[in-house]
């Protein structure tokens, strides 16, 4: 072999290699970007109504409707709380969450009436489920199964606790850039502090599950897609 072809075949593997380590599916967890992203939508024609159920003096709870959805949210003054839940109306399926870009009006609404004045809000935790934001939820599943740490035989890490695995899923990656940037909207700031309750479900009957095959993972693998979560939230004009 001459020196000509062997430094070409170099410079071929150099290549073929750079190319690897720069795809995005193999750096996503590196660079934490968040690889899902919903269909551009299209314009909106449906308002928000929003309307206070309940005033006392240490609950305020928040009822917004837009379209077939319906979003709860309840301040709790003494538990120091924000607890949000997110439905459609009866008739329609219950567990097919719109994307975020779809409900985030919803949320905001809630937000600005529970809130009027951010800068009087004491540190309080914003309670939520990830199933809710099918954004968020697949990254996690995408993460998970993708992970050298996770057991997608069993559904469960190989080494760890599963709440402790998920968290670490959640904060070292970007997993909730569309709610920071909502309460941001708001001068408010989030940060995970917990999660709890994990659901694990196969590949196959997941929503998204196009989206999770696409990227290489099998129908019949178990990622973890709900959990409850906990964030600190605070003033941040």
């Amino acid at each position: 072999m001459t020196s000509t072809g062997g430094a070409g075949i170099h410079a071929l593997l150099a290549f073929m290699v750079v190319s690897l380590l720069l795809s995005p599916f193999v750096c996503r967890e590196v660079q934490g970007q968040p690889p899902i992203a919903p269909p551009t939508p299209g314009p909106s024609t449906d308002a928000v109504d929003v309307k206070i159920v309940q005033s006392s003096s240490g609950t305020l709870e928040i009822l917004a409707r837009m379209g077939d959805l319906q979003a709860r949210l309840a301040l709790l003054l003494k538990e120091h709380t924000l607890t949000y839940s997110l439905h459609r109306r009866p008739g329609k399926p219950a567990d097919e969450w719109p994307w975020f870009v779809d409900a985030a009006p919803l949320l905001g609404a809630c937000l600005r009436t529970a809130v009027s004045d951010p800068s009087r809000l004491p540190n309080f935790r914003f309670v939520t489920r990830l199933a809710m934001y099918p954004e968020m939820s697949a990254r996690i599943a995408l993460w998970a199964g993708t992970s050298k740490k996770w057991d997608y035989r069993f559904g469960r890490p190989k080494a760890s606790f599963t709440n402790s695995f998920v968290m670490s899923l959640a904060r070292e990656n970007d997993s909730y850039a569309e709610l920071k940037s909502l309460f941001a909207s708001q001068q408010l700031q989030i940060q995970l502090e917990s999660v709890e309750k994990i659901s694990i479900a196969g590949v196959r009957d997941l929503p998204y599950s196009d989206i999770l095959t696409a990227e290489g993972l099998s129908p019949e693998w178990l990622v973890p897609y709900d959990a409850v979560l906990h964030f600190r939230v605070k003033y941040a004009p």
